[in-house]
């Protein structure tokens, strides 16, 4: 049953939000973009992310403190199979960081590399042409 809540968080979201982007985001982006395209486009996406991450914790804070289930959205805490493939995705990831890390501490031809990349380079990428400088390993 929707409660009045509910009804104004997707109000929210469905009503509110498009007239804010159109005559706040959507402008500041144009003047923006007159200035320095790169910083824009990064700009335009990052603002509609963290917007996007503000919805989704407050519709959780929301959904938290009318003491719903989380089953009921189809979430429950992983078992059997699904726990142990989490589990070791999960470390075979932290495996790959802490070898990329050890490589770099290892190698001060890899770290020269990495700091020259880092210097001369944009700290975003937007076109496959640019340098990503997000990786701890540069290759």
């Amino acid at each position: 049953m929707a409660t009045l809540p509910d009804v104004l968080y997707v109000a929210l979201f469905a009503v509110v939000g498009p007239p804010i982007d159109y005559a706040v985001s959507w402008p500041a982006h144009r003047r923006l973009s007159q200035a320095d395209p790169a910083w824009a486009r990064w700009w335009l996406w990052a603002s509609a992310i963290v917007n996007q991450w503000w919805m989704v914790a407050f519709g959780a804070a929301l959904w938290m403190a009318s003491d719903r289930s989380w089953t009921s959205l189809g979430f429950s805490v992983p078992d059997g199979w699904r726990l142990w493939t989490s589990v070791a995705l999960l470390l075979l990831l932290a495996a790959y960081f802490a070898y990329s890390v050890a490589t770099l501490a290892r190698s001060a031809e890899q770290r020269r590399a990495c700091g020259s990349r880092l210097e001369h380079s944009p700290p975003y990428c937007h076109t496959r042409g640019q340098k990503c400088t997000g990786s701890v390993a540069c290759r």
